[in-house]
């Protein structure tokens, strides 16, 4: 069924919290675990957030709330569409994929304060490779 390299963030947390998100996406409703943050095929992402988490491949790595501002410090740059064409290593171009990614940051920045005062909450970076 693995369909290549799939990376996402996962946020173990009830249906109301999840509606709080902004941008959440309506097909997780229902999950226990459900996708804050969804890559496929962006290896240059996916190199990025382990290097900054010191994760292992193809594993989960626990996301701590003072994890959270480096990760958005590592995915701004990929908002440039030159950064992105030097360090994506995706199959997607910059166009297609620039909305994904902004409202990824946008919800970055809501688990940031989220986490401050839930900072029980499980949330992990899942490398499917």
């Amino acid at each position: 069924k693995n369909m290549g390299l799939d990376n996402g963030i996962i946020l173990k947390c009830s249906d109301e919290v999840f509606k709080k998100i902004p941008y959440y996406d309506i097909d997780e409703i229902g999950n226990e675990d459900k996708h804050l943050a969804y890559w496929r095929k962006c290896y240059g992402i996916r190199k990025a957030i382990l290097n900054k988490l010191h994760g292992e491949d193809g594993g989960d790595t626990p996301i701590e709330t003072e994890d959270i501002p480096a990760i958005i410090r590592v995915l701004k740059p990929f908002l440039s569409k030159d950064y992105w064409e030097e360090n994506a290593d995706s199959i997607w171009e910059y166009e297609e994929y620039f909305d994904n990614l902004y409202k990824i940051l946008i919800r970055l920045e809501w688990l940031k304060e989220y986490l401050k005062d839930n900072p029980n909450i499980e949330c992990y970076f899942y490398d499917n490779y």
